[in-house]
């Protein structure tokens, strides 16, 4: 199959949705097909900064043209999120048998009830151009892209079931394919290690990866457990800037690295007990299946993957999010019972063994040449 995908994001590979896309297509090209890539620089014109969500369509309308003359005519084109929207007026030329996917890494609106509850309890502010532009114009799209595509590919469940229930797709038009896991993270062996209380976590520093619950979580824990160290990589701001969220007393045992390559990370999970995911909302969270398959026990909030993947004490532990306390517990019973964390370790990457880019590419290809 030829294949064109589509992000309105920077292209780079260390982490997040290029990342999986890169990984997705290599395996794609290892099953014979052609996949063409496109990104926010790869787009023709000017930078229409907070009109980009609108020029996004028209410019891409014209990068397709450019491309069916470049690479030839594709079988299946995939866009990301809402810029989709344009596709009524792509169908008037493209191939007839040209199948047309909407693809979300998360589905927007769920992320805008989060991102209001969060508003209505004094946690963040909102301005009128956000509402209008993503509340309004943004989710508009993301409906658009829906309804007018031949196919509708999520990550969970819980997306494909928003989208069913109002009616946007047919249930036999959604795929849904959870993000696989690189096999650089599944280490030959899993050894058992002394388990110390080194907490790890990994994520933008913003309210929807849960940063002020992270900085809760470790002060109640710090001060029961005095050994207790935290790592916070790839959080993608100063370390002095994270730190401030911290008491001064608490520096010394928190190590930050903004910056960290999605290589690294195997290494990370070998050097730490537990992953911290306290995100609010998640598309899908690959973090969590990628300790899961180093053998790293997750403590993790029940949105993204973690619903669908973790059982209580047998692959790991879930909680509320935004529960503070919960979270403490759960950390609590893996401190003091390391036993546990070890049953936990072996358990959590047998249920994401089948988690393979490869197994993902096959059956992407057998859903597109079945419609």
């Amino acid at each position: 199959m030829h294949l064109l995908t589509i992000m309105n994001c920077p292209r780079h590979h260390k982490s997040g949705m290029p990342t999986a896309n890169a990984s997705l297509t290599t395996a794609l090209e290892r099953l014979g097909c052609r996949v063409e890539q496109v990104y926010l620089e790869d787009l023709p014109g000017r930078d229409w900064g907070k009109l980009n969500q609108l020029a996004f369509g028209f410019k891409l309308i014209r990068l397709v043209e450019t491309y069916e003359k470049k690479y030839g005519s594709y079988d299946a084109i995939e866009v990301s999120g809402g810029d989709g929207w344009c596709f009524a007026w792509l169908k008037k030329f493209l191939n007839k048998n040209c199948l047309l996917i909407a693809r979300s890494h998360g589905l927007e609106h769920r992320y805008w009830q989060t991102y209001l509850a969060e508003v209505a309890a004094g946690r963040e502010k909102v301005t009128p151009q956000h509402r209008f532009y993503f509340g309004r114009l943004r989710l508009k799209q993301v409906e658009w892209s829906i309804r007018t595509a031949d196919y509708f590919r999520s990550l969970s469940q819980a997306d494909a079931n928003y989208v069913i229930e109002r009616g946007w797709i047919k249930p036999e038009q959604i795929i849904v394919l959870p993000n696989a896991v690189s096999d650089f993270f599944f280490q030959p062996e899993l050894k058992a290690k002394p388990f110390t209380g080194r907490l790890l976590f990994s994520g933008n520093w913003t309210w929807v990866k849960g940063n002020r619950l992270l900085v809760e979580v470790f002060k109640r824990l710090a001060q029961r457990h005095p050994a207790l160290q935290l790592s916070i990589v790839g959080c993608n701001m100063a370390p002095a800037k994270v730190q401030a969220y911290f008491p001064p007393e608490l520096w010394s045992r928190i190590r930050i690295e903004p910056g960290l390559d999605h290589s690294q990370m195997a290494q990370e999970f070998a050097n730490h007990d537990l992953l911290l995911f306290l995100s609010l909302f998640e598309g899908y969270g690959t973090i969590v299946t990628e300790a899961m398959a180093g053998g790293l026990p997750v403590v993790g909030a029940r949105v993204g993957c973690v619903p669908e993947l973790i059982r209580e004490g047998e692959t790991g532990f879930s909680v509320n999010p935004g529960e503070v306390e919960g979270f403490v517990q759960a950390v609590e019973t893996l401190l003091n019972n390391p036993e546990v964390a070890q049953h936990i370790r072996v358990q959590a990457r047998e249920a994401v063994k089948t988690l393979r880019w490869e197994l993902v590419a096959k059956e992407i290809l057998t859903a597109y040449r079945g419609n």
